[in-house]
Formats: C-alpha cells, sequence, structure tokens
C-alpha cells in the first residue's frame, strides 16, 4: 500500500493541476503565445523528461518485497494510511477543482 502511496504522491508533484510544476507550465505558456515565442512551448516537455527521470530512480525501490508489521504497530500504521489516504483526496479535490477554475478562465490573478 505505501508503494502505491509513494507512487501517487510523485505523479502528483508532477501531473496534478494544482501542482507548481503544472501551474508554472501553463503560466509560461500562456505568456509564451501570448507573446508570439512559440518555441516555449518546450518547457512541458522538460517536466515530463524529469518525470520520467524520477521514475527512473524510484521504480528499482518498488521491486524489493515488502515486510509484515509488527502486531502492536498494526493499528498506528492503519491510522497513519487511513490520513494519508484522506490528505490525498483532500489534494486531488483541489487539484480537480482547480483544474476546472484554470479551464474555465479563472486563476487570471495569478
Amino acid at each position: 500500500m505505501s508503494k502505491f502511496i509513494y507512487l501517487g504522491s510523485i505523479f502528483m508533484a508532477f501531473a496534478v493541476p494544482i501542482s507548481p510544476m503544472f501551474l508554472s507550465d501553463m503560466m509560461a505558456m500562456r505568456m509564451a503565445v501570448k507573446h508570439s515565442y512559440y518555441w516555449y512551448t518546450l518547457v512541458p516537455c522538460l517536466g515530463i523528461t524529469f518525470l520520467a527521470i524520477t521514475l527512473y530512480k524510484i521504480l528499482p525501490i518498488m521491486n524489493i518485497d515488502s515486510r509484515g508489521f509488527k502486531p502492536e504497530n498494526k493499528k498506528m500504521i492503519r491510522i497513519r494510511i487511513g490520513l494519508t489516504l484522506f490528505l490525498f483526496a483532500i489534494a486531488i479535490t483541489i487539484a480537480v477543482y482547480g483544474f476546472y477554475m484554470f479551464s474555465t478562465g479563472g486563476l487570471d490573478n495569478v
């Protein structure tokens, strides 16, 4: 379970519309098109490249076998995983709202 949470956080950092990487790419592209700098559309390609490099470094770690938890720590670990999933769901909700606002012309003052 923790492997999926870790991968989800990496994807969230690079691909979710509310992440700083995504917003800075969109704002840079918006200004580049406004000023006719069409070569600047390569910026999102750099984000994809950094995501690929990160996955290349992280995925070998995912092949490590999981160990069982000590019985006395299971309750605490379940609470932590539950809180992590709850915060992950909140972050996804904010990201969907940010993407909606960005796609409908919001965030003009950013």
